[in-house]
């Protein structure tokens, strides 16, 4: 999401030079096609040029087919949905061409929409979800005309975006009302520049900073509505909000690297920052229409039987859904799900309060052990603050404050007990995952690691009795309580009183 680059402008300056140098300045962060959109209030319409590749594919555009006016936009764009073509860059437009979008994130229901909007007679052009946001927009004028409403066009936009569902920062153009430009921001960063009758809207503050050294950052949920005489912020409700002016010290090359002293440094404090921008996923679709048994290419893939899943040939197992099946069994087994941009944002939070928790993590989890230490049912337990450790030692040097939420215990009775317990299970959520501030548990013995002959799983070890637990912050009490009972239905034995 953080790849594509947005630079807008509404002032008495050129306006096409603004954007192309703004632009220019954020090329570090990538891009593979790049667009602008220009109007003025002398025009009907909204006037758009683009490019694939690189900026100087857009100026040659430019040059044959030059643009003038007071306000526009601009983007470059990493292609997420749709291939980088001259279709596909930003900006898009509406039905009418009165509308422009550009669009940093990804609109994870852009489906439902486009199917939506098609029904009601919009025609898309382009492969993107950003396209989708155009036509939603139109949409909400065209439905409230016809309640006798007229709306600006931030009125619009606010109505629409709260019918997207994923994260997105975008900037909003209409030639019905020039020398506007509306802004909002759910997800991706979006700053506005404040000068001297003139606004500035971009995705970083090197594409502005050369321009004006006032800077407002915007919120999840904050929209920005640009014009020459002033700057209004609102939420998504269009409720007045207040935003400190931030006075940016650094010079443009500070800028580019975030104020740090080289690019080394930028790039090691913006690891967090990294780390949810990568976990921002998507879909899988595939329309099962491609032979993978007629290229020597895939037949290693897809033909050959699969080592790592009892010998299965997938095409032969699943014909045309060979390739779903086998995302699904292998690579989802292997790297995990792609993370919805919601989720993304829960687990950024839950990293920025990871120091807050652990404490409780720890306390939760040594209860924990300890309890199950003493319960008949349970035929051992791992876990390295309990005394009985062999890394306890260890753990008492190196992690004095505390040990983590990681428990692992074999629960009498083998891998039937295993998956009875985890049938019985109610607080704890059956999932993979640790160090979530929900209590988690896993079989893996009937779970991650069915798939594996005895021998393999013994390999990794696992064990038909091994059952591994993410204790979380819950009351400690109300976690027992739940493995008490379904360590009962798991094999029937109960704890010892007062133990």
């Amino acid at each position: 999401l953080c790849m594509c680059g947005i630079v807008g402008y509404v002032g008495p300056k050129k306006v096409v030079p603004v954007i192309i140098e703004g632009l220019r300045r954020l090329e570090y962060r990538g891009y593979d096609s790049a667009g602008i959109a220009v109007g003025s209030p002398d025009s009907t319409t909204l006037d758009v040029r683009r490019a694939p590749g690189k900026l100087g594919n857009l100026e040659e555009v430019l040059a044959e087919q030059p643009l003038t006016g007071t306000y526009g936009i601009g983007h470059t764009r990493w292609a997420t949905h749709g291939r980088p073509t001259e279709e596909n860059a930003h900006p898009h437009r509406d039905c009418t061409g009165s509308i422009v979008v550009v669009h940093n994130g990804i609109v994870e229901n852009y489906l439902d929409l486009k199917r939506e909007l098609t029904a009601l007679g919009h025609v898309f052009v382009t492969e993107t979800d950003t396209e989708i946001i155009a036509h939603l927009i139109e949409q909400v004028k065209i439905d409230a005309e016809k309640g006798g409403e007229t709306l600006l066009l931030e009125d619009a936009v606010r109505r629409a975006v709260k019918r997207l569902t994923g994260a997105f920062a975008l900037g909003v153009l209409s030639a019905s009302e020039p020398d506007k430009i509306v802004a909002a921001r759910s997800g991706p960063p979006v700053v506005i520049g404040v000068g001297d009758g003139e606004a500035f809207v971009a995705s970083d503050v090197p594409g502005i900073l050369h321009h004006t050294r006032n800077i407002y950052f915007l919120a999840d949920g904050d929209m920005a509505i640009l014009t020459p005489a002033a700057v209004v912020l609102t939420d998504f409700d269009g409720k007045p909000i207040e935003r400190a002016i931030t006075r940016i010290q650094w010079d443009p090359i500070q800028a580019e690297k975030g104020g740090f002293k080289h690019f080394m440094l930028k790039e090691i404090w913006e690891q967090p920052r990294a780390i949810r921008d990568t976990t921002i996923g998507g879909i899988i679709v595939d329309a099962g229409k491609f032979d993978w048994t007629k290229s020597e290419r895939f037949k290693k893939d897809f033909v050959d039987p699969d080592p790592s899943y009892h010998g299965i040939s997938y095409t032969t197992a699943f014909g045309n859904l060979a390739f779903i099946l086998k995302a699904r069994v292998q690579g989802l087994r292997d790297t995990g799900a792609a993370l919805s941009p919601f989720n993304s944002f829960l687990l950024l939070q839950g990293a920025e309060t990871l120091h807050l928790r652990l404490e409780r993590h720890s306390e939760n989890a040594l209860k924990v052990a300890k309890w199950l230490q003493a319960h008949p049912g349970v035929e051992w337990v791992n876990y390295p603050g309990l005394e009985s450790s062999k890394y306890y030692k260890r753990a008492k040097k190196y992690l004095p404050t505390g040990q983590g939420a990681l428990v692992t215990f074999g629960i009498k009775g083998g891998l039937e007990a295993g998956r009875k317990l985890i049938d019985a299970i109610k607080l704890f959520s059956h999932v993979a995952n640790i160090g979530d501030a929900k209590s988690l548990i896993i079989h893996p013995a009937s779970t991650t690691h069915q798939q594996l002959s005895d021998a393999e799983q013994k390999d990794t070890g696992v064990t038909a009795e091994l059952v591994r637990l993410s204790v979380g912050i819950e009351d400690v009490r109300d976690i027992i309580a739940d493995l008490e009972q379904a360590i009962t239905a798991a094999n029937g034995s109960k704890p010892v009183q007062g133990k």
